[in-house]
């Protein structure tokens, strides 16, 4: 069922992040927020490598797109890109909004962040075009507030409920030898088995 009319513009949510593993919590932040602001679709979108990387090992790129591509399988507006994972190198938020703006030329675009990421938003590569091109949106996370010198229009302090799972944690208890199952999608559960992933 569409959620807007030909003469409205169509909303797209933008979830980036590492997913090493996508879990529950993403999930249910990026349902709630498609929900609370009406989008037509959520994009996840995963990383390559990430600009401020303070993990020294990552997954590699192609297993986590395809765990994330098993969580959302069943979720009617969920989509998954690859563009930053095709693109490789460094994954610069303003390449992928530039991506799905040429993509999407009609549509107005929301990127989902953390409030822990605004402390650090001036060091974003063209932080001043991409408030210019994209929407944020600030999800409950422990974190800041908006600097004075970025528009406060464009970012959105949207209430979601707050899982205290991570991806670090998941990482941590498969290498203890500890269940994660009811974690993380079956699917990715399932996965990770398979392929013996965070396994110490």
């Amino acid at each position: 069922m569409s959620r807007s009319s030909p003469a409205q513009k169509i909303k797209i949510g933008l979830f980036g992040g590492s997913f090493d593993p996508i879990h529950h919590g993403h999930l249910i932040v990026a349902e709630w927020l498609l929900n609370e602001l009406e989008l037509n679709s959520v994009y996840f979108v995963p990383v390559y490598k990430h600009a401020f990387s303070k993990k020294s090992e990552i997954t590699p790129a192609q297993q986590r797109l395809e765990m994330v591509k098993l969580a959302v399988q069943d979720f009617e507006n969920f989509e998954v890109s690859d563009f930053e994972i095709s693109k490789k190198g460094i994954s610069y938020t303003i390449d992928t909004v530039r991506f799905f703006k040429k993509k999407f030329p009609n549509a107005r675009l929301f990127f989902f962040i953390g409030g822990d990421n605004l402390a650090e938003f001036h060091l974003w590569k063209d932080y001043q075009l991409l408030v210019e091109l994209t929407t944020f949106v600030v999800y409950d996370r422990p974190g800041g507030q908006i600097p004075d010198h970025l528009p406060k229009e464009k970012f959105l302090f949207v209430k979601a409920p707050l899982i205290e799972i991570s991806s670090t944690i998941i990482r941590q208890r498969c290498k203890a030898g500890k269940t994660v199952k009811s974690l993380i999608p079956l699917p990715v559960w399932q996965y990770i088995q398979q392929n013996h992933l965070y396994s110490a």
